[in-house]
């Protein structure tokens, strides 16, 4: 995914480098981010549609600087809050402790701005501060704990973290009969982590609901004050917030000199939480029509396969470049930074329905055993398929193959060669499989795909003799090259004859049958993308003859 983040990296100070590549790291934001330095830039930038489509999460600091200048800080106020912001409140949020411009509590602001102004999805933002707990440091050995118990259910724990949770724990444990004021033998009663070498660690959920269950007998002790109104955190405004129903997102908390954990896990898990199947796409497909739109305006243009295609259909090729700017800008449209619909057929199948749409033109080379013609068969496939019958259970990883196809037809170049990388690297997450569990000997692979062959060649078969015995042999002879039938025809003419207008079982067309032609075509390419794919149409028994 892609961040907006607006931190201000200890506004400027000495060190901000420093400080900005240790939270990069910490929170594994590299090179995935757009960063803004004062609410004046946040929300210049979000007025501007076009910059909607540059990121799908926003991350906020709660401090940092209103704007440059009193002029402009009063024309924020007029422009973008007095509407649902009282002008008292605002003053409370733009206070600066000390006279620092930096202290101020902009990130709230923002917050506010997002939600009421710009209907943005509450469940996206987070706030990264150092002012995420008045008493962070009574909490951070707890929180480190649980740092620890959440990296273990990614990777195994060294005999050092270990080792450093056992010294945590100890240290809480102090902690909690000091604040709960109360002896030995009572807190060993009532202490609810068990000693280091008593935890399973293969097994570490019950041992995150024990440190949920201390935390919260430490919070409730823990006198907070929110009457200190110079000095927001972001508990206190938490507390502001809920005292009047409302909630407010997400917190994550900056590592100080004394964290334990390289990273911060919880903030790992709460990312792939909201980085649902949509924002995947979303993320990937949108950062690749960015950049196509980008190279339309350079000499790239010239070394892009789409321009050799053209010849025959426009008498320029600039005419069919403005074709595929606007399929571009239309890809992009069906991305809002908002999910717009949860109903996925839909949504699919109009994402592939527009990357499919110049393919009218094409024309196949059945001879050539590429991948780019491949994915000029896919495009032709899919296109006729989706203006026609429909296709069965699209899926995401569908509307993936298909985009990266459209790539390999109209862009390839080096310039594009990231775009298809980052495409590839979208496939195997969305495959959802361990690649390594598909380590078949060659002859395997062979073997399935064959097999799937076999069964689709029957198929077509079957259907063209039921199609020879209904019509007429007048009708049938005319009909047969439009049908495609051949007893060794290729397998993209098998699969186009399933979907033709003649057959009887179009309506059961699916992109297991187009992924057949990419493996069939392929044979020589076990990459990950070929496992990937090969794993869309493999089936259950097919594995079991192995």
């Amino acid at each position: 995914m892609r961040y907006l983040w607006i931190e201000d990296f200890d506004g400027g100070k000495s060190g901000q480098t420093e400080v900005k590549s240790r939270l990069e790291k910490y929170f594994q934001l590299e090179d995935k981010n757009i960063n803004l330095c004062t609410l004046e830039e946040a929300l210049s930038f979000l007025d501007v549609p076009e910059n909607w489509e540059k990121f799908d999460v926003i991350l906020i600091d709660i401090r940092f600087k209103v704007a440059e200048t009193d002029e402009a800080e009063e024309e924020i106020y007029n422009s973008y809050f007095s509407k649902f912001l009282t002008r008292e409140k605002y003053t409370e949020y733009t206070n600066r402790i000390g006279g620092d411009v930096n202290s101020a509590s902009a990130g709230v602001l923002l917050y506010l701005a997002l939600v009421h102004k710009y209907n943005y999805n509450e469940e996206r933002i987070a706030f990264i501060s150092a002012n995420v707990d008045t008493n962070s440091a009574d909490l951070i050995r707890i929180n480190d704990m649980k740092e620890f118990v959440l990296k273990a259910r990614y990777e195994s724990l060294s005999e050092a973290d270990i080792q450093d949770f056992s010294l945590l724990n100890e240290d809480v444990f102090e902690q909690y009969k000091e604040i709960m004021c109360l002896d030995e033998d009572k807190a060993n009663e009532l202490f609810a982590i068990p000693p280091g070498d008593e935890i399973d660690w293969n097994n570490p959920k019950q041992l995150e609901g024990q440190i949920e269950k201390v935390l919260k007998e430490i919070q409730s002790k823990i006198k907070t004050s929110v009457e200190d109104k110079t000095n927001l955190k972001y508990n206190s405004v938490k507390k502001e917030f809920e005292g009047v129903g409302l909630k407010v997102p997400r917190a994550f908390e900056k590592p100080t000199g004394e964290t334990k954990s390289e990273i911060s896990w919880q903030f790992k898990i709460w990312v792939e939480g909201i980085n649902t199947d949509y924002y995947k796409l979303r993320s990937n497909i949108l950062k690749s029509c960015l950049h196509l739109k980008e190279l339309f305006n350079t000499e790239a243009v010239k070394h892009m396969p789409y321009g050799k295609m053209t010849c025959n259909y426009y008498s320029e090729t600039s005419e069919f470049t403005t074709e595929l700017e606007d399929m571009i800008v239309k890809i992009e449209e069906l991305f809002p930074i908002n999910e717009w619909t949860k109903n996925n057929k839909s949504f699919h199948t109009r994402v592939i329905k527009e990357c499919t749409s110049l393919a009218d033109f094409i024309k196949l080379d059945k001879r050539e055993k590429s991948i780019y013609e491949v994915s000029k068969e896919t495009l032709k496939l899919v296109r006729n398929w989706t203006s026609h019958q429909g296709i069965n259970a699209i899926s995401s990883f569908d509307v993936a193959y298909v985009y990266m196809m459209m790539l390999y037809v109209f862009f390839y170049s080096d310039e594009c060669r990231e775009d298809i990388v980052d495409l590839e690297n979208l496939l195997v997450e969305l495959s959802a499989i361990e690649l390594e569990t598909l380590n078949y000997q060659e002859k395997d692979y062979d073997k399935i795909v064959e097999c799937t062959e076999k069964k689709i060649k029957k198929i077509h078969k079957d259907a063209y003799d039921r199609f020879a015995q209904r019509e007429s042999e007048e009708v049938v002879k005319k009909e047969k090259g439009r049908y495609r039938y051949d007893e060794n025809a290729v397998i993209y003419d098998i699969v186009s004859g399933i979907g033709n207008q003649n057959s009887d079982v179009r309506d059961s067309v699916c992109m297991k049958y187009v992924y057949l032609v990419y493996l069939s075509v392929l044979k020589e390419k076990k990459d990950r993308v070929y496992k990937c794919i090969f794993k869309q149409i493999q089936e259950e028994d097919n594995s079991k003859e192995l």
